[in-house]
C-alpha cells in the first residue's frame, strides 16, 4: 500500500486530544451510601494507580480520527490482475516461412492465443504495409480468437514502428505484445515503455525472385538465396500463360543473380516468370512474379516537340495530345502546369517561358544516386531558371539539382497516388535538349511510370501475386523484397525501451471512498452510543425522530370530536 498524501496523517496527532478530553468531560455520579471511609480509601488508591477503563465510546472517537486521517491521506493498495493487452502480429511474407517448427504465422497466432487467456482486455493489431486495428480492446476472448485466426499474411514488408504507435494511442497504459521474425530481444534494454517481443524465427531455406522487368525485348529476373550451397535451377516465361522460353539458372550460395530471358517481338500482354524451386524451399510467394507488358499512355498537354521526339525514341509509348481529360487515365502527364492536389498518377512539369530575360546560369550540383537522374550527366549544362519553386499545400519538394547559388533546378515530390517531377526551367531555355542528358532523363521518367504500374504485395489488402484490376486500371503485384525472400532478420527496432513483465500485473485499488464511508458508519454508532448512554433505551427512542413521526401519524388518524 502506498498513500498520495502522507502529510496529512498528522491528523493522528489528535488522538490523545480525544483521549484527554473523554476523561475531562466524564461527570461524577451522585449516590447514596451509608459510610464514606470506603471511598476516601478507594480516592487515595486511585490517585496512586490509575488505571484506564475501556470505553466503547472512545474507541469509536479514535478510530474516527485514524480513518479521517487515512482517508484525507488517499491510500491505494497494489493488487494482481490480469492485465490489459495490445497484440501485435507481423504480416509480413517471411511470416509464411516455413520451419521445421511449422509456418511462423502459425506459431506466432498459437503463441497469442495463450496470451488471451491470461489477460483482460485486448486488442489486435496486424502490421503490414499499413498497420490496421482488426480488433478494438474486448475482454470477448471468442472474437478475439476468431479475428486471431482469420489474420492473413504476406505484405512485402511490416511497419512495425507505426503499428506501435497505434497500440500506444489505443491504449497508453496496456502490455504491447509483438510477434515477429525480425527482432532480437537481446539488444533492447530495460525501461518504462511496456513492450515485450516474442521472436518468431527459425531454420528455413528459401530461393526467390527479387526483381522482374521488361524491357528492350528482354525479360530481366533478379533471384537471391539464402541457402549455404549453390542451386542449379530452371527459370521459365509464360505470356497469357503460353510458355514462351525457358533457361537454366546456376545461383550462388547465400547470394543473387541477373539473368535475361528473349521476349518475342510485339508480344503484349500479361508476362509472367516462374522459378522451379526444389522442396525444401521455405516461401512460395516468391517463387513467381508478374509483369504488364501494354503501351504507356502518355499526355502532352502542350506541343511540345522536344519531349514528343524524346519519346518517340522510346518503345510501347501510345502518346496523346491535348487537355488532360478528367475522366481519363494516363501513365504519364507532361505539362507546364502543376496538377490538382487530387489528381493520381505521374507528371513531368516544366515551367512556362519566362517573361522577363533572365542570364543563363550553370548547374552547380545534382543527386546522381537518384533514379530519375541515373545516367543524367548535367555538368555544364547552362539554363535560364526561376528562383523559387511553387507552393505545395501539403507536400515538400526534394531538390534533385541545385544551381551555382544554390537555387533549385529540378525538384521531386510524392504522395501515395501521385509524383511530380518539376523542372523549374523551360527546355527552350536551356542547352540541356542539346546534350544526351536530355533523353536519358525523359528515359528515366518514363520507367518511372511503368514502375508505378507495379505495386507492392499487401496493397489493397491483396497477398496473393497476380495482376490485379484497381480503381479501372491493372496493376500487377509482386513480392520484391530482398530481405523477406533471404529471411534475414532486420535490425532491432528504435521504439524505445523494454520492460519484460509477468502475466499478473499490479494495479491500484483506491480506498479513499471505502475509508469515507466506514468514517460515515463510526460516527453515526458514536452518536447512537452517546445518546443511549447518557438518555437511556427508553428515553432516546421516545426522543427519535422516528417515534415523533409515528406519533404525528397517530394523532392524524384518530377522529375529531
Amino acid at each position: 500500500m502506498r498513500l498520495l498524501f502522507p502529510q496529512f496523517l498528522w491528523l493522528l496527532g489528535f488522538i490523545p486530544g480525544v483521549i484527554l478530553l473523554h476523561f475531562l468531560r466524564a461527570k461524577p455520579k451522585l449516590m447514596k451510601v451509608s459510610a464514606l471511609f470506603l471511598w476516601h480509601e478507594a480516592k487515595s488508591l486511585a490517585q496512586k494507580r490509575r488505571r484506564f477503563a475501556q470505553s466503547w465510546l472512545l474507541i469509536l472517537q479514535i478510530l474516527a480520527v485514524v480513518l479521517a486521517a487515512l482517508a484525507l491521506a488517499r491510500p491505494h493498495i497494489q493488487v494482481k490482475a490480469a492485465p490489459d493487452r495490445i497484440i501485435i502480429v507481423d504480416a509480413s511474407a517471411s511470416m509464411l516461412a516455413r520451419d521445421s517448427e511449422g509456418e511462423r504465422l502459425a506459431r506466432a497466432i498459437q503463441e497469442a492465443r495463450d496470451l488471451i487467456a491470461d489477460s483482460a482486455q485486448v486488442g489486435l493489431i496486424r502490421a503490414g504495409l499499413e498497420p490496421s486495428l482488426l480488433h478494438s480492446p474486448t475482454n470477448d476472448k471468442a472474437q478475439l480468437i476468431q479475428s486471431l485466426e482469420n489474420l492473413n499474411a504476406g505484405d512485402s514488408r511490416s511497419d512495425l514502428k507505426r503499428a506501435l504507435g497505434l497500440a500506444k494511442a489505443i491504449s497508453p497504459s496496456a502490455q504491447i505484445e509483438v510477434f515477429s521474425d525480425q527482432f532480437q530481444t537481446g539488444d533492447l534494454q530495460d525501461g518504462e515503455l511496456n513492450l515485450r517481443f516474442h521472436l518468431i524465427t527459425g531454420d528455413a531455406y528459401n530461393i526467390g525472385i527479387n526483381a522482374f522487368e521488361l524491357r528492350a525485348g528482354q525479360a530481366f529476373v533478379s533471384i537471391v538465396s539464402n541457402h549455404p550451397r549453390p542451386q542449379e535451377l530452371t527459370l521459365k516465361l509464360y505470356l497469357d500463360d503460353a510458355l514462351v522460353g525457358q533457361s537454366p539458372v546456376f545461383v550462388p550460395a547465400e547470394g543473387q543473380i541477373h539473368q535475361a530471358l528473349a521476349m518475342r517481338p510485339g508480344d503484349q500482354g500479361v508476362y509472367q516468370v516462374v522459378l522451379e524451386v526444389p522442396d525444401w524451399d521455405g516461401l512460395s510467394l516468391d517463387n513467381e512474379a508478374f509483369s504488364l507488358n501494354e503501351p504507356l499512355k502518355v499526355l502532352l498537354a502542350q506541343d511540345e516537340l522536344r519531349f514528343e521526339r524524346a519519346l518517340s525514341a522510346l518503345e510501347d509509348i501510345d502518346i496523346l495530345k491535348g487537355s488532360p481529360l478528367a475522366t481519363a487515365r494516363y501513365d504519364l502527364v507532361i505539362s507546364d502546369k502543376l496538377p490538382a492536389e487530387e489528381a493520381q498518377g505521374y507528371f513531368l512539369v516544366y515551367r512556362p517561358k519566362s517573361v522577363v530575360e533572365r542570364p543563363l546560369s550553370s548547374v552547380a550540383d545534382w543527386d546522381a544516386s537518384h533514379p530519375l537522374l541515373r545516367f543524367v550527366d548535367l555538368r555544364a549544362s547552362l539554363l535560364r531558371f526561376e528562383r523559387d519553386l511553387p507552393k505545395l499545400e501539403n507536400a515538400e519538394w526534394q531538390v534533385l539539382a541545385e544551381g551555382e547559388g544554390l537555387e533549385p533546378l529540378i525538384a521531386y515530390h510524392q504522395t501515395s497516388f501521385q509524383e511530380v517531377l518539376f523542372l523549374n526551367f523551360h527546355p527552350d531555355e536551356s542547352d540541356l535538349v542539346r546534350r544526351s542528358a536530355f533523353p536519358i532523363l525523359i528515359a528515366n521518367v518514363v520507367n518511372a511510370a511503368r514502375a508505378g504500374k507495379q505495386l507492392p504485395l499487401g496493397s489493397q489488402g491483396i497477398t496473393i501475386p497476380g495482376v490485379y484490376e484497381l480503381n479501372g486500371e491493372h496493376y500487377s503485384l509482386n513480392l520484391f523484397n530482398q530481405q523477406e525472400s533471404q529471411l534475414i532478420p532486420s535490425a532491432p527496432l528504435a521504439a524505445g525501451p523494454v520492460a519484460q513483465v509477468t502475466t499478473l500485473q499490479e494495479r491500484q485499488a483506491p480506498l479513499a471512498l471505502w475509508l469515507l464511508a466506514l468514517l460515515l458508519v463510526t460516527l453515526l454508532a458514536e452518536w447512537l452510543l452517546f445518546n443511549l448512554r447518557h438518555q437511556g433505551m427508553s428515553k432516546f427512542w421516545q426522543d427519535s425522530l422516528l417515534m415523533q413521526l409515528l406519533v404525528r401519524l397517530t394523532h392524524l388518524r384518530q377522529p375529531r370530536a
